[in-house]
């Protein structure tokens, strides 16, 4: 059965997204959905001596109803200032100075507007680094014509060749689980973590943050932090 997990592209995620992909024989980049603000698109968090913090790309959101594929960044010095921030706050990680050439290049040398490619920059050299193999497709590039949530998530596991779908947990409480089994595609909710914690350079240790706080602290030895590469 050919496994699929489809899920809107997410700002340098967290290590819970990858381990699902992994798991995962195609992996969709749900960007055609409805772009939420507040949201893991634009944002994720790093660690500080002074606790977490948020790092957002600003965006411009035209419409209530504007796609994810569609929204495009609102401020061109963005890059420069996130990657600052790493600088600032991870110089001292141990794996840091491994990692800063290519986490540079991939920030200064984006020239996308749009918020879903450069999501897609960061995920694309992040699996490349855990050496997971699964093959990653874009929703856009697919005509789907469902708008009941499960009913388009079927369409889509189906123009795919799909017969499993991976689903986060938090959507048992809106997929129609019937139609998944009229469609004849199994439906599996993801179990995140627990995962080993490891030394963090501000703790106490934090789970919710950005991948690359595994790869600085860990470098190569971030892969031994996934069940499932």
């Amino acid at each position: 059965m050919r496994k699929a997990f489809i899920c809107q592209s997410n700002y340098i995620p967290w290590k819970g997204y990858f381990e699902a992909i992994a798991q995962a024989d195609v992996f969709v980049l749900y960007d055609c959905v409805q772009y939420t603000k507040n949201d893991w698109r634009n944002r994720n968090r790093i660690k500080t001596a002074q606790g977490l913090q948020w790092l957002s790309i600003p965006v411009r959101q035209k419409q209530l109803k504007q796609r994810i594929a569609d929204t495009q960044v609102a401020q061109a010095n963005w890059a420069k200032k996130h990657w600052n921030s790493w600088q600032t706050h991870y110089a001292k990680a141990p794996f840091f100075k491994q990692y800063a050439p290519k986490i540079k290049a991939l920030y200064l040398e984006e020239d996308s507007p749009f918020l879903s490619q450069i999501n897609k920059r960061f995920i694309l050299w992040a699996l490349n680094e855990l050496q997971i193999q699964t093959e990653v497709l874009e929703s856009v590039h697919f005509d789907l014509q469902e708008q009941d949530p499960s009913l388009r998530l079927i369409e889509l596991l189906q123009q795919i060749e799909a017969q499993h779908y991976l689903s986060g947990p938090a959507a048992k409480a809106y997929l129609n689980e019937a139609a998944f089994e009229a469609a004849h595609i199994k439906l599996e909710y993801l179990n995140y973590g627990p995962y080993p914690t490891y030394e963090q350079l501000y703790p106490p240790f934090s789970d919710a943050v950005s991948i690359l706080d595994l790869f600085f602290h860990l470098g190569p030895a971030a892969k031994q932090f996934f069940r499932s590469i």
